[in-house]
């Protein structure tokens, strides 16, 4: 073999670890997030600039996530 890890295999080893599967649905709802960003943001009525400023961001940042 390769030495690579096949998906089913790592799967399995992320779901026998709790810890493990807790970052990994964190970081599953903040991908969400990222990708309805500016959906999220136009509906609150908040602009990029608001954003970036609350963020200690530049708003062209805030432009390229979205």
């Amino acid at each position: 073999m390769s030495g690579r890890t096949n998906f089913s295999r790592l799967r399995e080893e992320i779901e026998r670890d709790p810890i493990r599967w807790a970052r990994m649905d964190e970081t599953r709802k903040a991908y969400d997030a990222l990708l309805h960003l500016a959906d999220l943001r136009q509906s609150r009525g908040i602009t990029q600039a608001d954003l970036a400023s609350a963020l200690g961001v530049s708003q062209p940042n805030v432009s390229k996530v979205e």
